[in-house]
């Protein structure tokens, strides 16, 4: 009777055939793995440069006690002001756990995962890899274009941004500088601004910017 109503409980659950020939079941679990691994592999392969990368430019920060700058870029629509964390443009700062996972992925650029611990705070954090959208077009050479120091970190239009800003500056010269439209400075200036970094001050029809202690800070950490 009660193996009966043992037999009876698996056929009705989706794991029936597995039970019912669990080594066929391996060896075609196995066998998918396989053919995608066969698709896939050589991406992996192709992003190593682009992962050891990431893995320094995540380092340095973490090193350097700038890791708010590493968060600030994971996600388009997520942003850093004042060392609170807002993802998916909310308006409530995200909790950080203690101990912070970051995790790249190979993925489309819109993708994101994170997990909260038991207290509500953030301490997994999967998001696409920098740079790794370049292996839909490229042989791989660019990602051996290995970026260090604050370019690594900001990426080099704002390293440049920050090293020009010795003085205060007008927009539109660091527009010139650059040679970039007006609306690419502006998204790179206002980036630099929720991090702390810069400081806009309009005067008339100009736009004056200023690089804050903090930003001064961070550049005399890398390159001072």
């Amino acid at each position: 009777m009660a193996a009966l109503a043992s037999d009876d409980l698996l056929g009705s659950t989706p794991w029936s055939p597995v039970a019912g020939a669990p080594r066929r079941w391996r060896d075609g679990y196995v066998g998918a793995l396989g053919r995608a691994w066969e698709g896939v592999g050589p991406l992996w392969r192709q992003a190593a440069p682009f992962l050891e990368r990431e893995v320094e430019r995540v380092g340095t920060a973490l090193a350097r006690g700038a890791v708010d700058q590493v968060l600030d870029g994971l996600y388009p629509d997520g942003r850093v002001e004042q060392d609170r964390w807002f993802i998916e443009g909310g308006t409530t700062p995200t909790t950080i756990a203690p101990r912070l996972v970051l995790v790249p992925m190979l993925v489309g650029s819109k993708a994101r995962f994170w997990h909260q611990d038991d207290h509500g705070g953030v301490d997994y954090v999967a998001y696409p890899l920098p740079g790794a959208h370049r292996l839909a077009w490229s042989d791989g050479q660019a990602a051996h274009d290995h970026a260090t120091g604050l370019d690594g970190l900001l990426g080099a239009p704002r390293a440049e941004i920050l090293r020009r800003l010795d003085r205060v500056v007008p927009a539109g010269v660091l527009a010139c500088h650059l040679q970039c439209a007006p609306s690419v400075i502006t998204h790179h200036l206002v980036a630099l601004e929720r991090a702390g970094l810069v400081r806009r001050e309009r005067s008339g029809r100009r736009v004056f910017v200023h690089r804050t202690a903090r930003g001064t800070a961070l550049l005399h950490l890398y390159e001072g």
